[in-house]
């Protein structure tokens, strides 16, 4: 019977371990303030340098016009048109239309030796590029995989990785997923755990983390 009963919790251990668990978390990867800052800035941008295009460099005052123009119309429907704006199929088609502009802005005047001109529409036209990928991604939720190897954090979390060695208790209560790390940090999450059965979770993280007990005085 003894061992019957040692063979039932080490295959319930085995089937654990063999587990993995993926929380939603309660927030959108791209947020729309976000969205609208960076088009406030861009607007600002084009605008700016579409001025001193105008006003310094008569060879493209026509470019420098239309600048300005782009960077008012921008402005106005960040701060008017919002929630238009801010629709995936909208953000994309301006952002590609901010890149071509801030890039052609950057190359002129970096062909005319001028650098300091030349670095801010560069720099924006760096951030726009990452803006582009990171706004039209396949999916904008937010993921926290627990599995075998560990925790894997957001992508959006300075840490992206938790080794179970540096955990000392995982619960999860009323929506709220709390890492307790063995160095006093702590990663509180809101989480969307539907189907998710909380006892067995919490089973889960405590068998691995009992499992990894012995590698925590090789790494520590």
């Amino acid at each position: 019977m003894q061992k019957a009963l040692q063979f039932t919790h080490e295959t319930i251990n085995v089937t654990l371990q063999a587990m993995t668990f993926q929380l939603p978390v309660a927030e959108e990867k791209v947020k729309p303030h976000q969205v609208t800052g960076l088009h406030l800035l861009s607007a600002f941008v084009i605008f700016g340098t579409g001025t001193l295009f105008y006003l310094l460099y008569p060879p493209v005052r026509p470019a420098g016009a239309t600048m300005m123009g782009v960077g008012a119309l921008l402005l106005v429907l960040a701060l008017f048109r919002n929630k238009w704006l801010t629709k995936p199929a909208t953000t994309r088609a301006f952002r590609i239309a901010e890149l071509i502009i801030l890039v052609g802005a950057a190359l002129y005047t970096g062909l005319q030796h001028k650098w300091i001109p030349t670095l801010v529409p560069g720099s924006l036209a760096i951030a726009v590029l990452f803006a582009l990928f990171w706004e039209n991604g396949a999916d904008n939720t937010l993921q926290i995989l627990v599995s075998n190897d560990g925790i894997k954090l957001p992508v959006n979390s300075r840490r992206r990785f938790v080794y179970w060695y540096e955990v000392e208790q995982v619960l999860l209560r009323y929506g709220v997923l709390t890492i307790d790390c063995l160095d006093n940090r702590l990663f509180q999450y809101n989480v969307l755990p539907e189907g998710v059965d909380k006892d067995l979770f919490e089973e889960y993280c405590n068998t691995n983390i009992a499992a990894s007990i012995d590698k925590r005085g090789k790494d520590w």
